[in-house]
C-alpha cells in the first residue's frame, strides 16, 4: 500500500529526506538535475529562506516512490486574495517537476499525492510553473480535472534540444545539419577567427571560484549590466548560482564551458552533464564581439565535446531564442498549471 505523508517546515526537513530523495533520483522515470534536493535547497536558501515549506512524499513499505515540494503563502489570482500553493520556482529554475519512481507505482503514487494535496486545508490555487510537457504534474492536472476541479494551462516557453546522433567525429557534422546559408556563415566566421588565433573551448567540471567569477563577469556585461540582470547584479542570485554550482560539483555532475578567441573570452555556458545529456541553464557572450557570432560558435564547440564525451544531447534549458533554432527545430515544452480549488 502507498502511504503519503505531508510535512510542513524549514529547510531541514529536506535535508532530513535528501539521502532518499538522492537514491530515488536513480530509479525515478524523470530526473533531472532540477528536480534534486540540493536545486531546491539552493533556491529556497537563496530566494526562499524564511519561508515554510511543505514536502509531500509517497512510499511503499517504507520506500519513497515520489516527492513534491511546494511552498503555500498568500497571494492574488485575478485580481483577488487567495492562499496560493505554488512550486518553488523562478527564472532560475528552468524547469520543475514533481520526482517519482517508474512504472505503475510511479503512476499510483501522482495520483495519491494528488489526493493527499487536495485534503490539505489551507490553499486556494495550486501554481506550477515551468512544468515540461508530459511531466507528472500535468498527470496530476489530469487528476484534478477529472474530479471536477478547474484546471488552466498555457504554455511558458520552449526549450530547444540538439541531439548527438549519428556524429561521424568530423568538427562540421553538427553545421551539416543546420541550413546551407547559416553553415556557411559560420565556418566563414570561424575561419575569420583562426587569422587572430583559433578559438579554443575550456570544460570546467568543478566549482572553481575563479572560473565561474569569469563566466559571471561576461554574462553581466553589456545590456544585461545596463538593466541590473546579471547574476553579479543581485547577491541572491548570486548566491544561488555559487551554491548550485558548489553541490553540483560536489554530486559529480557541474559543468562550465568557456570560450575563448585567442587570449579573449567570448562566450559561457553554465549547466550540468546529468544522466548521459549537458542542460544549460545559463549561457553568456561578449557583445562587442557580435560580430563573430560568439553564441553560436560556442554551441557548435560544446556539440562538438559532448558527442566526443559520449552525451547525447545538448538541452539548452529556458525559453526558445529565434537564434537558436537556427540549430533545431526540437523543443522541450513547458506550461504554466492553475488547478482551483471548489472554494477558491
Amino acid at each position: 500500500m502507498l502511504t503519503v505523508d505531508v510535512d510542513t517546515g524549514t529547510l531541514a526537513q529536506v535535508e532530513r529526506i535528501a539521502a532518499e530523495w538522492r537514491d530515488l533520483c536513480a530509479r525515478a522515470l524523470n530526473d533531472e538535475p532540477f528536480y534534486r534536493p540540493e536545486w531546491f535547497q539552493s533556491w529556497l536558501r537563496a530566494f526562499m529562506p524564511d519561508v515554510a515549506v511543505t514536502v509531500l512524499t509517497a512510499r511503499l513499505e517504507g520506500r519513497l516512490v515520489a516527492v513534491l515540494p511546494l511552498v503555500i503563502q498568500h497571494g492574488f489570482t485575478g485580481g483577488l486574495p487567495a492562499r496560493i500553493a505554488s512550486s518553488p520556482t523562478n527564472y532560475h529554475s528552468c524547469r520543475f517537476d514533481m520526482l517519482r519512481e517508474a512504472g505503475l507505482v510511479g503512476d499510483a503514487a501522482v495520483l495519491e499525492i494528488w489526493r493527499s494535496l487536495n485534503q490539505i486545508n489551507g490553499w486556494d490555487v495550486l501554481c506550477l510553473d515551468y512544468v515540461p510537457q508530459g511531466g507528472a504534474l500535468e498527470a496530476l492536472r489530469d487528476h484534478a480535472a477529472a474530479e471536477g476541479l478547474s484546471v488552466w494551462t498555457r504554455e511558458s516557453w520552449r526549450s530547444p534540444y540538439i541531439t548527438t546522433a549519428g556524429w561521424d567525429q568530423s568538427p562540421d557534422f553538427f553545421l551539416n545539419q543546420t541550413h546551407s546559408h547559416f553553415s556557411r556563415n559560420i565556418r566563414r566566421l570561424i575561419r575569420k577567427c583562426a587569422c587572430r588565433g583559433p578559438l579554443r573551448l575550456e570544460r570546467v567540471d568543478n566549482a572553481d571560484s575563479g572560473m565561474l567569477e569569469k563566466f559571471y563577469v561576461l554574462e553581466g556585461a553589456g545590456w544585461k549590466g545596463e538593466s541590473g540582470t546579471g547574476i553579479n547584479s543581485d547577491p541572491v542570485t548570486l548566491q544561488f548560482y555559487n551554491d548550485a554550482a558548489t553541490c553540483a560539483a560536489r554530486y559529480g555532475y557541474g559543468r562550465l564551458y568557456l570560450l575563448y578567441y585567442g587570449d579573449q573570452l567570448a562566450a559561457g555556458h553554465f549547466g550540468f552533464h546529468y544522466n548521459g545529456r549537458y542542460l544549460t541553464a545559463k549561457c553568456a557572450f561578449d557583445e562587442s564581439l557580435r560580430a563573430i557570432a560568439p553564441g553560436h560558435l560556442i554551441v557548435n564547440a560544446i556539440l562538438n565535446d559532448c558527442a566526443a564525451s559520449g552525451l547525447s544531447e545538448l538541452d539548452l534549458c529556458g525559453d526558445s531564442e529565434d537564434c537558436i533554432t537556427k540549430w533545431t527545430s526540437n523543443l522541450n515544452r513547458h506550461s504554466t498549471i492553475l488547478v482551483f480549488r471548489q472554494n477558491a
